[in-house]
């Protein structure tokens, strides 16, 4: 199997970072992967209200499936500037299982731990194997 790298982003880019805070602004986008296989790599910049472990931590999800928290990315970690996190997880998260790996629409979402919690998230970046 010949294997190529595959990139979904947010569409239209976020130019400007957006606040994450339910109800009010929910943080829930689609992207489209083509013949994903093996693993994958989720990749943003997060500032987050809270600032330690002490709490809950904000889930990111993928189609309903919990693939990690974010820490804390708080002012004390960062400053008040966005700061990196990533998260690699396996493809049976995805969406359509078909010929020569998965493909189709998929829902990325980050919900806050607690309701008085809030994120600033900026772009995002989807990283996977490709079968070619």
């Amino acid at each position: 199997m010949t294997l190529s790298s595959g990139l979904s982003l947010a569409l239209p880019s976020q130019a400007v970072p957006q606040l994450v805070y339910p109800p009010y602004f929910p943080y829930r986008y689609q992207f489209y992967v083509e013949k994903a296989v093996y693993y994958s790599v989720l990749v943003f910049d997060v500032f987050t209200s809270y600032e330690s472990y002490a709490g809950a931590l904000a889930d990111v999800r993928i189609n309903g499936n919990t693939i990690g928290q974010i820490p804390p990315r708080g002012w004390t970690q960062t400053g008040g500037e966005l700061a990196p996190v990533s998260f690699h997880f396996q493809n049976g998260f995805l969406q359509t299982l078909g010929p020569g790996g998965r493909t189709g629409f998929n829902w990325l979402e980050i919900v806050p731990g607690t309701p008085y919690d809030y994120l600033v998230v900026g772009n995002w970046r989807f990283h996977y194997q490709q079968a070619a």
